[in-house]
């Protein structure tokens, strides 16, 4: 269909931007409008530069190239504008960790590259991107994003209705992935112009949610929402074990297993207070010996030991052989300089001890 403009709004940025749909070997392309022409993604089809000179473009009107990662689909391209004599001064930006063979082809052909780390603010004309480093589909993946309207360039990061695989060969992983899913979580977007599939203005939060649960899913797969808090939670997922518990709980809200779940999860990130609002409603409701350790752990890490104290030893009346409670009691005892009290509790005394040879052990084995 050809080069077009994106959304039928008023906004500036967006007057600025023309859009080329991709198609299963060749990425989405963008490009911003100014005295120089600046391509998001050449993708990786000649007919997309024979459309813009149709426009009235020409080569030399186009001085930077921007890469959101560097397969072949998003940009080969590069090299099909490159064969006009008059763009070979062509400036391309990507990521450092991006193909070198890639870079060195670039260079050799007369272009300029400018690496990135993620934390730059680009400025092109009176336009201003911030680069995001999103490593997951593959080490070098960048996400654009325009702060003025919330517009985010996410290449395959995200992908409206699909998930692109970790690539092995690029060194994406999946826990990069997630880690970067979670950072996009935090910002708002109100328009996603992807790699591929169609752009989206409005409800784009949806879609990073959807990318974050099939990310989660990959490592846990489809089982009960507890299980797979459970699951991540051991595998130091903390965040994404919260997402599974708030997402159950919003289900079934009477769910004290995942209420539990979620304040341990939110003790080991150190988000007490928290914490405790959840543990102090679960036990107005009744009393229990593990709850009560939760709690004693939340008060603890506040620096609340002596009321901590008072709910191990609530803990251990209900359930004497909670173990748990007897090491963070002797721990609550250090902390306060009652180190005589603390040895006294054998749990504990066992663990220090076995701590302390550990470290041992290590120095012996570092001469």
């Amino acid at each position: 269909m050809g080069w077009c403009s994106l959304f039928e709004v008023s906004n500036s940025f967006f007057r600025k931007l023309l859009f080329l749909e991709g198609f299963y070997s060749s990425s989405n392309s963008y490009i911003i409008l100014g005295d120089i022409l600046t391509i998001i993604d050449p993708g990786n089809d000649y007919t997309a530069l024979l459309d813009l000179l149709e426009l009235g473009f020409k080569p030399s009107d186009i001085k930077r190239v921007i890469i959101t990662h560097g397969d072949y689909d998003h940009s080969m391209g590069i090299f099909e504008l490159m064969n006009y004599r008059s763009a070979r001064d062509l400036e391309v930006i990507m990521h450092e960790m991006g193909p070198t063979t890639l870079k060195e082809t670039v260079e050799r052909r007369g272009g300029k590259i400018v690496e990135v780390r993620g934390g730059e603010t680009l400025k092109l004309g009176d336009c201003e991107l911030k680069v995001f480093h999103t490593p997951g589909h593959t080490i070098d993946s960048i996400c654009l994003y325009h702060e003025e309207t919330h517009t985010l360039f996410s290449g395959d990061t995200v992908i409206p209705g699909s998930v692109a695989a970790p690539n092995p060969a690029a060194m994406g992983n999946i826990r990069d992935y997630i880690l970067s899913l979670r950072f996009l979580r935090r910002i708002p977007v109100k328009a996603l112009l992807p790699g591929h599939g169609a752009p989206v203005i409005g409800n784009c939060k949806e879609f990073i949610e959807r990318t974050y649960e099939e990310l989660i899913k990959s490592i846990t797969g489809e089982i009960e929402l507890s299980e797979a808090a459970e699951i991540l939670l051991r595998h130091g997922y903390i965040e994404e074990a919260i997402f599974c518990c708030d997402k159950g709980i919003k289900a079934n809200s009477e769910d004290r297993s995942l209420l539990k779940l979620k304040a341990v999860c939110l003790n080991s990130l150190g988000r007490f207070e928290e914490a405790l609002e959840i543990l102090n409603e679960l036990l107005k409701e009744r009393k229990d010996a593990y709850t009560l350790t939760i709690k004693g752990y939340a008060l603890m890490g506040l620096g609340e030991y002596e009321k901590s104290i008072e709910c191990f030893d609530e803990a251990l009346r209900i359930n004497p052989s909670i173990v748990e409670a007897k090491i963070y009691k002797g721990i609550a005892f250090m902390l306060l300089g009652r180190v005589e009290e603390a040895m006294k509790i054998q749990e504990f005394k066992n663990e220090y001890i076995r701590i302390f040879e550990g470290e041992v052990k290590k120095l012996k084995s570092s001469r």
